[in-house]
C-alpha cells in the first residue's frame, strides 16, 4: 500500500525523534513507500540531551522498517542548525536527492513555535522550487493551533506498536513532558476525525500534489 500514491519520498526531520514521533505510524502503514528520513541535527543548542547518542537512537528506531532508508544528521549539518546556513543545508539536502528519483518532500510546518522546524520547513520549499515534486507539511508536538490540516491518516491499528517503540528506543527523551502517556494521546486525537468514526490519527497540510505517475 502507498501513500497518496508516491514510491519515494523525502522527510526532513530537524532532531532526532521529530520525524519519529509525528509519521511514523504513516510509515509503518504505508509499507509500500519508501521514506528516506533525513535528521538535520542532532538536537538543539541548548538541549541538555543532545550528548545521548540521539542519532543513534534514531537510526535504532528506523531499522525495523524495511521501507526506510536512513541518513545520519553526521552528513546534513555541520553542527547545530541555529548555526548552519540555509544554503548549506539547502546544498546538502540537494546532494542526497540528486541520487534518488523523489515524489515528494515532507517538511515540519511553516507555522510551528520552534524556529529549527520553521528553518527546516524553509529548506523543504526550496529542494522543491523547481522539480515536480510534492510538499507535504507533517503535525508536530509544537505545531501552532493556528496550522490546519487537510490530510489525515488513520493509524488505529499501528498506535499502540508507535508508542512503545518510542518509549523503548528514545530514552534520551523519556522525561520528556510530549512523550507522557496523556501527550502522546492528545497529539494522535482529533475531534472531528473521531465524529467521523476514526480514531488515532497522524495529520499532515498537503501545500502541493503532483501525479507522481506523471513524474
Amino acid at each position: 500500500m502507498k501513500l497518496l500514491g508516491l514510491n519515494n519520498v523525502v522527510v526532513l526531520s530537524p532532531h532526532p525523534d521529530d520525524a519519529e514521533y509525528s509519521i511514523s505510524a504513516t510509515v509503518s502503514k504505508y509499507y509500500d513507500t519508501t521514506f528516506h528520513i533525513l535528521t538535520m541535527s542532532n538536537g538543539g543548542n541548548y538541549d541538555d540531551t543532545v550528548f545521548d547518542n540521539r542519532d543513534g537512537e534514531a537510526r535504532r528506531f528506523w531499522s525495523l522498517n524495511h521501507n526506510v532508508e536512513f541518513h545520519s544528521s553526521l552528513d546534513l549539518s555541520s553542527g547545530f542548525l541555529s548555526e548552519s546556513k540555509e544554503d548549506l543545508l539547502v546544498h546538502r539536502v540537494e546532494s542526497i536527492m540528486s541520487t534518488l528519483t523523489i515524489d515528494a518532500v515532507f517538511a515540519p510546518p511553516q507555522l510551528d513555535s520552534h524556529f529549527e522546524h520553521r528553518l527546516i520547513n524553509n529548506v523543504g520549499r526550496a529542494v522543491c522550487r523547481i522539480d515536480r515534486i510534492s510538499l507535504i507539511e507533517y503535525h508536530t508536538p509544537s505545531t501552532m493551533n493556528t496550522w490546519t490540516a487537510n490530510f489525515y491518516v488513520s493509524v488505529d491499528d499501528h498506535v499502540t506498536a508507535k508508542k512503545r517503540r518510542l518509549r523503548d528506543i528514545f530514552k534520551s527523551q523519556a522525561t520528556k513532558h510530549y512523550f507522557s502517556n496523556k501527550a502522546l494521546d492528545a497529539f494522535h486525537s482529533d475531534y472531528f476525525c473521531e465524529k467521523r468514526g476514526v480514531g488515532a490519527v497522524e495529520k499532515y497540510r498537503i501545500d502541493s500534489l503532483f501525479d507522481s505517475a506523471d513524474v
